[in-house]
């Protein structure tokens, strides 16, 4: 009884004995037949067994060679085992050479590219001086390939936007090699690399700025493109875009004109783009998102931002918000060429205003003399321009304002002028500001009555009229449309003086 107690103990306890073989992982039992099937077919093809290539691979089970090559159906379940076992551990050997195999053959390669990068480093600086070494080469020859390729990489910190913006202004450059545009990179910071979805974070890369409204702050990378007029190669354009993250807008600072006479020109440089498309003014933003009352902080600012956000401009960059305004039938294609010829003439007209004004005021003359005028006062001037000064307007840029002075016979007649925007689409306005008589008083209500009659006279006057009496430029931009007006007013102030009481028709 003692003796079958123990024998069934000892039963139990080998049955419950966890043997190492239970913990590795082997292949199931229909991979492992299907395995060792191929395995079979391929060594009888080269005259060897699948059990005796796995005998000579078990040390301990030498006396275990039989020639039975059927390893995956033994009726024993002992030696099936052992076959799986010694199966895996053929491939596990099979496996761990192959990837001593590979891992020598990483290190191999890992030491020639260590050894290439070497190459190419001294490779790089050897470039770079025979680069510096041909830039004077490159300037005489104008072929530019160190400045494309250092605009190129500028140009990857620009926010994706003016970085689309960009790619139109490369095409055009392109396209039309005798009238590129030169292209300036303002700002550089690698941080900025195309990123509009930094917009919802801190925005550490933003311009400085007096805004009380963070959401109004510049990207710091912005885009500057400088282009010349229609009529002179002598005046450039210049154009400053930005980009304001946070309100996912491009925006354009009032453009500035750069003649050669900029120094004695009475006229302020810069001018509007307003009303390039119907209605696009540039005030509000194009983004729908930005015009929620209930979040000032993502409200646009003109004065803020210091640009103008037009619906054009956010189309050339690339952005199409909703609910954008409609584009001028046949403007689906060539936006860019039709903005920028439009851009020419505003400028064009400004330059030729600017300069004709600059030549009356220091010429200190009448302006343009009519024949009628010539004939009823008998070539005599009656009235002088003396003088023009700005007006500087920050709540209204967009306008060119000015105050200026006519002298006729020790009187004094100062008049506000304002040119807008669509000038010359709209004529000049003038206004009365204020009259000193030859004895240093103020006008009597009675002239000043005069004068209202004298503006109504100048700022109705039809443009074919002007045009007919004082055009001898063959200017076809219409540019002189306001001096017309002015040449206007000078003869009408004479007029009055000398007693004149009607200015319907006069010139």
């Amino acid at each position: 009884m003692y003796e079958r107690d123990h024998l069934r103990r000892e039963i139990a306890k080998t049955k419950a004995f966890d043997y190492i073989y239970q913990d590795i992982a082997l292949h199931p039992l229909h991979e492992f037949q299907s395995m060792v099937a191929e395995n079979n077919a391929k060594r009888k093809r080269e005259g060897d067994s699948d059990v005796d290539a796995m005998d000579r691979d078990d040390d301990d089970n030498n006396d275990n060679n039989n020639n039975n090559t059927d390893l995956s159906n033994s009726a024993n379940e002992h030696e099936l085992m052992l076959n799986r076992l010694r199966f895996e551990l053929r491939e596990r050997k099979r496996l761990k050479a192959d990837q001593d195999a590979l891992v020598a053959i990483k290190q191999r390669l890992l030491k020639e590219n260590e050894m290439k990068k070497l190459e190419l480093d001294t490779l790089d600086k050897d470039l770079e001086s025979l680069v510096k070494a041909s830039l004077p080469l490159q300037e005489r020859l104008g072929v530019l390939v160190s400045r494309k390729r250092d605009e190129c990489l500028e140009a990857q910190n620009l926010a994706r936007p003016l970085f689309v913006l960009y790619q139109e202004v490369l095409t055009w450059n392109d396209l039309n090699p005798a009238d590129s545009i030169l292209i300036e990179i303002v700002g550089r910071d690698s941080s900025a690399s195309m990123e509009v979805d930094r917009a919802n974070k801190a925005d550490s890369n933003g311009a400085p700025s007096h805004s009380a409204n963070p959401s109004n702050q510049r990207n710091e990378t912005s885009l500057r493109l400088q282009f010349y007029t229609e009529s002179s190669q002598k005046t450039s354009i210049v154009l400053n875009f930005f980009y304001l993250p946070k309100l996912g807008l491009t925006i354009v600072e009032l453009p500035t004109l750069n003649p050669s006479s900029a120094a004695h020109s009475p006229l302020k440089s810069t001018f509007s783009l307003m009303n390039l498309l119907p209605d696009d003014n540039g005030l509000e933003s194009p983004n729908p998102a930005n015009n929620n009352s209930r979040n000032s902080s993502k409200v646009f600012s003109v004065k803020e931002s210091g640009g103008f956000a037009y619906h054009w401009l956010q189309r050339l960059s690339g952005v199409v918000f909703p609910h954008l305004l409609p584009l001028p039938d046949g403007l689906s294609t060539g936006l860019f060429e039709f903005i920028l010829m439009a851009i020419r003439r505003r400028a064009t007209v400004l330059e030729e205003i600017r300069e004709a004004l600059r030549h009356v005021v220091e010429a200190r003359k009448d302006v343009l003399r009519s024949k009628r005028a010539d004939k009823t006062l008998g070539g005599k001037v009656l009235a002088r321009v003396v003088g023009w000064k700005d007006i500087v307007d920050e709540d209204n840029q967009t306008c060119i304002n000015g105050m200026i002075t006519i002298e006729c016979q020790k009187h004094k007649f100062v008049f506000a002028c304002e040119l807008a925007c669509t000038y010359p689409n709209t004529a000049a306005k003038f206004s009365f500001v204020e009259h000193r008589g030859a004895d240093g008083g103020d006008s009597s209500p009675e002239s000043v009555e005069s004068i209202n009659d004298l503006l109504h006279a100048v700022n109705n006057a039809p443009q074919s009229e002007l045009i007919a009496h004082y055009d001898n430029s063959g200017s076809e931009s219409g540019g002189l449309l306001a001096l017309y007006q002015l040449s206007k007013l000078v003869a009408c102030v004479g007029f009055l003086v000398e007693g004149g009481n009607s200015f319907n028709g006069y010139y």
